[in-house]
C-alpha cells in the first residue's frame, strides 16, 4: 500500500518522492491506496495536508489545483477574537465579513471562501488563515485583510 513519506501541504501536487510503499494486513474498514496505483496518484493534488507515516487514501487526493481557474488563494491574518475557535479545517466553507462602522458603511460585505490552511499562533492566539476566494473577490479581500477589517464565520458544509 502507499503511505506518505514527506509532508505535503493541501493543494500541492503529490510527487513520487512524497510516497513510500508499505506492506501490511489492512483491517476491515480501511481502504488505503494499493502500491500498484502509484502512477495514478503521482501528479494529483493533496486535498488535505498529508502527514508522513500515514496511509494514503483516495479521499485525500483531488485532480483540482489550488487555486483553480477563477479562484485566488490569499493569506488572511486574523485576531483570535475574529475566529470561530479551533474548528477551522482545510476545505471548510467560511464566510469572510468586512468589519467596520455599520452606521457609516452600511451593512457589511460578505465573501464566500474555503479554508486552504491554518498556520501559526501569534500573540493572543492570532492565526494566518489561507483561504480560496472567487477571483473577483481576491483584491477586495486582500485590501480588507491588510487593513485588519475582516472577520471569519464558519458556515455549514451544505451552505445553509
Amino acid at each position: 500500500y502507499l503511505a506518505v513519506a514527506a509532508e505535503v501541504p493541501a493543494g500541492r501536487r503529490v510527487a513520487a518522492t512524497d510516497l513510500t510503499v508499505v506492506r501490511l494486513a489492512v483491517p476491515p474498514g480501511l481502504s488505503p491506496v494499493p502500491a500498484a496505483d502509484a502512477e495514478r496518484v503521482v501528479g494529483l493534488y493533496a486535498a488535505v495536508p498529508l502527514v508522513p507515516g500515514t496511509l494514503l487514501v483516495r479521499d485525500q487526493l483531488t485532480d483540482r489545483p489550488v487555486p483553480a481557474p477563477g479562484e485566488q488563494l490569499l493569506a488572511v491574518p486574523l485576531a483570535a477574537d475574529r475566529l470561530p475557535g479551533d474548528t477551522l479545517r482545510p476545505g471548510a466553507p467560511v464566510l469572510l465579513v468586512a468589519t467596520g462602522d455599520v452606521a457609516r458603511d452600511g451593512p457589511p460585505r460578505t465573501f464566500p471562501a474555503r479554508v486552504h490552511d491554518v498556520r501559526g499562533v501569534g500573540r493572543g492566539g492570532d492565526r494566518v488563515v489561507s483561504v480560496v476566494v472567487a477571483e473577483r473577490d481576491g483584491p477586495v479581500v486582500a485590501a480588507l485583510a491588510a487593513a485588519d477589517r475582516l472577520a471569519l464565520l464558519l458556515v455549514p458544509e451544505d451552505g445553509r
